[in-house]
């Protein structure tokens, strides 16, 4: 099985004081999930394990980082990689939930 980071140049466009960084919002957080819960409103119990863009892009200031667990980072990248793949679809193509029903064959115009 294959690295999260396979074939991604997002490693190479972290900043260079990227481990002082995440280890700072990490401590911020006191270690712990700040994924908000839709059930309860409270925020995850789980022990934070990685420092996530809150809006996704190169945005490295501190108000843009926040600490999940491994399971909500994974929900959230999920998510995002999901909008970001439904934006650069074209509206009506192949994909897309906004394009023209087929006509019936038998329809004559």
């Amino acid at each position: 099985m294959g690295q999260a980071w396979e074939g991604s140049d997002r490693r190479a466009r972290l900043p260079r004081n990227w481990v002082t960084l995440r280890r700072s919002i990490m401590q911020r957080a006191g270690w712990q999930c700040e994924w908000m819960r839709a059930d309860t409103g409270q925020r995850c119990p789980e022990v934070a394990s990685d420092c996530d863009h809150v809006i996704p892009g190169d945005d490295h200031s501190p108000s843009n980082l926040q600490a999940l667990c491994s399971y909500h980072h994974g929900v959230k990248s999920g998510r995002d990689g999901g909008l970001a793949a439904a934006a650069g679809r074209k509206p009506g193509g192949r994909y897309s939930r906004l394009r023209k029903p087929p006509e019936h064959p038998g329809y004559v115009a």
